[in-house]
């Protein structure tokens, strides 16, 4: 007889996921693992009749100067309903955050340059907050509120030992009304351990996206790392 997990206490009012350092990966309920390929992959998303309302994307890459076998976060998407940001972790440490156009392209927001405070786009509750927070000359930190869901995205830069290898933090914070619905790297957030019956490379491997994929990474060529 085949039984389904079920979860073992109240599922929180809020969830918390993490794709961090090389990367380690926290997901909504709790489950850790790592995910040290290179490639494209969704961390969450939220679909509504076969409309993305809310997504989360990083693409990770290998830094030769390492010397590790392991990649990092280089690119990151995050979609709050029609409105799209892309940031790179930069050379020197900084960040290139862009604002996509309907046709796929970056900017005018594009650049490390962006004022410090929050930044309004969109109008009323429906709107999407992006707060900057300069933490030193090489580091600053982006909170990315998507007003409609309740959810928010953080993302950081990090200098990684002697090699310098850049590489950015994110967490993703979503409101329970996003028990069930989620798919991605991140987990279903139902309160169940997301590798059951499945390895960690199998699991990993379910999340891929094509490289290239336009609707996770607009052409952004000049701070791609891959």
């Amino acid at each position: 007889v085949t039984t389904t997990p079920k979860p073992t206490s109240p599922l929180p009012s809020r969830a918390h996921c993490t794709s961090s350092g090389d990367p380690h990966i926290r997901t909504y309920d709790n489950t850790r693992f790592d995910n040290q390929q290179c490639g494209t992959f969704l961390l969450t998303q939220l679909v509504d009749f076969d409309r993305t309302l809310f997504s989360v994307a990083t693409r990770q890459y290998r830094d030769p100067a390492s010397g590790r076998a392991v990649s990092v976060n280089g690119q990151v998407s995050v979609r709050c309903g029609e409105t799209q940001f892309v940031a790179a972790a930069r050379a020197d440490g900084s960040y290139a955050v862009g604002l996509v156009s309907p046709d796929g392209s970056v900017g005018p927001m594009a650049g490390s340059d962006w004022l410090l405070g929050t930044h309004a786009f969109g109008s009323g509750v429906s709107g999407v907050l992006v707060t900057k927070q300069q933490q030193s000359a090489q580091r600053a930190q982006y909170t990315i509120e998507c007003r409609t869901f309740g959810a928010s995205v953080s993302l950081s830069t990090y200098l990684w030992g002697l090699s310098n290898t850049i590489f950015m933090n994110v967490g993703v914070n979503v409101p329970g009304t996003f028990q069930r619905r989620t798919t991605g790297l991140c987990g279903n957030y139902d309160g169940i351990n997301d590798l059951t019956g499945t390895s960690v490379a199998q699991y990993n491997d379910l999340w891929q996206l094509p490289l290239f994929e336009p609707a996770a990474f607009p052409n952004w060529a000049d701070f791609a790392h891959v």
